[in-house]
């Protein structure tokens, strides 16, 4: 699961962060997470094709599935099995 802000909204929290009188340690997050999953199902739709996932773990692979062409793969090098995923909606300022 990421955090998939768009980088000019990263951008410009960095910039409001060097404006600050003192400087203090900020969290900058959308408060949503999505997984690389969604992202690419959202992408196919985007454009009008369907992916189908075929396979567990480090050996699924996303195939398209008007043309019958993988377009996704895992990548060992990666994945991560074990990862903790933490569902934060709230703003907070570091401390």
């Amino acid at each position: 699961m990421r955090d998939w802000g768009h980088a000019k909204d990263y951008v410009e929290a960095m910039w409001l962060m060097l404006q600050q009188e003192e400087p203090i340690d900020f969290v900058i997050s959308t408060g949503e997470v999505h997984s690389v999953r969604e992202f690419v199902e959202k992408a196919f739709k985007h454009v009008g094709k369907t992916i189908v996932w075929e396979g567990k773990n480090e050996e699924e692979v996303g195939r398209c599935q008007e043309t019958g062409v993988i377009h996704v793969k895992v990548d060992p090098k990666y994945y991560r099995p074990t990862e903790v995923v933490s569902h934060y909606k709230t703003v907070f300022v570091a401390s």
